[in-house]
């Protein structure tokens, strides 16, 4: 049962997304921007999000050792720029537990479920970052933006089947 209906993604529903590994969440805004802007240099896939939701996605990722081990802890960053964003707007940022994963037939990519566990906080101090933690009830501010994206009649819960 899901809080969230997951919605599968097109390419052009983003300017920008990307999931990496992280050992450690970055603490500063520069670090931040340094990590992203080196990430979506280096990214083999145009847009990695197979489906997402308030609360989590599949994305997919270069296969690495450690990428399919379940630590229970967050080591994945998640990020997104909508396509219909202003240029002023913030990009969705999350911290994000590996649920599970699956093989692609392109070799060496899976497809890692991720939930989200923190979203960076764009409102609190400008350099230092701020991770509020909404594991139990979803990012608000993306539930709205996926709003536009859900193009079958509203129910309150989703199952799989």
């Amino acid at each position: 049962m899901r809080r969230d209906k997951r919605i599968d993604w097109a390419s052009q529903y983003c300017r920008a997304s990307g999931a990496l590994r992280i050992v450690q969440a970055p603490e500063f805004r520069c670090d931040l921007t340094s990590l992203l802007h080196r990430h979506s240099h280096e990214a083999d896939v145009e847009t990695p999000i197979v489906n997402i939701s308030a609360s989590g996605a599949c994305a997919w990722m270069p296969e690495e050792p450690d990428l399919k081990s379940l630590s229970g802890e967050p080591d994945i960053l998640f990020y997104m720029v909508p396509a219909t964003s202003a240029s002023m707007e913030q990009p969705y940022v999350f911290l994000g537990r590996k649920m599970g994963f699956f093989r692609s037939e392109l070799p060496n990519i899976l497809a890692v479920r991720m939930h989200f566990i923190y979203e960076l906080d764009w409102e609190k101090d400008p350099s230092r970052l701020n991770w509020i933690e909404i594991s139990g009830c979803g990012s608000s501010r993306l539930r709205e933006h996926l709003g536009q994206y859900d193009h079958d009649a509203p129910n309150d819960i989703w199952f799989d089947i």
